[in-house]
């Protein structure tokens, strides 16, 4: 169940609480329409996407989410009429190990003609590592390893998003 900590005081706030709430439920086509046809996005596992890449990373995502998937927007702060920042906390199960997440991830945002064009979502990699693979993360993950085997693993998943024909 989406969560909201306060009343949206401005349209962008309002705008960006509704993607988060459109994304939280799986609604792809809802968060697709508030993307700029040149829309960037960045972070840690998935690297820079622009485009048709974010396109496909908002379709998987939207479409591999789990049942217990919540997400609570603590915070947007808006800076002026195109930038504010969400700080917002990913509640879900890491499918690959089992694992419950609570990622807490800091997301500055740029829109231009009244969408999102340029996002980033931050966030403690080896803190998600440790929550993810448990004591191997511990160990490993604040290396490059781990980072680069989700990386590999999201890039190898997104490609059947990209190209529907390859989807198995």
């Amino acid at each position: 169940m989406f969560t909201t900590m306060s009343t949206p005081s401005t349209a962008l706030e309002a705008q960006l609480r509704q993607f988060y709430a459109d994304f939280e439920r799986g609604a792809s086509e809802a968060c697709l329409a508030q993307l700029h046809p040149k829309v960037s996005f960045r972070d840690p596992f998935f690297g820079e996407r622009k485009g048709a890449g974010v396109v496909a990373m908002i379709r998987m995502l939207c479409a591999g989410r789990t049942p217990d998937r919540r997400f609570e927007v603590h915070s947007v702060s808006v800076h002026d009429a195109t930038h504010a920042t969400v700080q917002w906390t990913a509640h879900y199960t890491f499918t690959l190990t089992g694992r419950r997440i609570a990622n807490c991830i800091s997301t500055p945002v740029e829109l231009r003609e009244g969408r999102l064009y340029r996002y980033e979502d931050r966030f403690d990699t080896w803190a998600w590592h440790r929550m993810a693979f448990g004591p191997l993360g511990w160990i490993l993950g604040w290396t490059p390893l781990l980072t680069g085997r989700v990386s590999a693993t999201l890039d190898r998943r997104l490609a059947s998003f990209a190209h529907p024909s390859t989807a198995s």
